[in-house]
């Protein structure tokens, strides 16, 4: 039930944050913000509504990665964890490069499997 719930979070707060960067809903709605980052103009709405997203994604994929631990914990997993993490991040966890290579290997792992399938 606690996945769920997070994932139905994550994808209230993605999906608010896509129709605010799309002009579908005024930039001004902001009424599940935290007090803080209302009066914060350093991200607009949607970008407030991307990293919140992005801390519940981080927080699903932290789960998923302890109750894998006793099977061994899938490589994508662990990408997904910490890209999901740069991206909760104001201003991104990682440089660059290294942001660079993790993506890359997390995508490359999962179009190898999907061509193996």
């Amino acid at each position: 039930f606690t996945t769920w719930a997070i994932f139905a979070i994550y994808t209230v707060f993605e999906n608010l944050g896509f129709l605010l960067s799309h002009d579908f809903i005024h930039d001004n709605f902001n009424h599940l913000l935290l007090p803080q980052h209302r009066k914060d103009k350093s991200l607009s709405s949607s970008d407030w509504y991307y990293v919140y997203s992005c801390r519940f994604w981080c927080l699903w994929n932290a789960i998923e990665v302890l109750k894998d631990l006793k099977n061994g914990v899938q490589f994508n997993l662990l990408c997904d964890l910490v890209l999901s993490y740069h991206w909760s991040t104001t201003t991104g966890a990682l440089d660059k490069t290294s942001f660079a290579i993790i993506g890359f290997a997390n995508s490359f792992t999962k179009f190898r499997r999907l061509l193996r399938q």
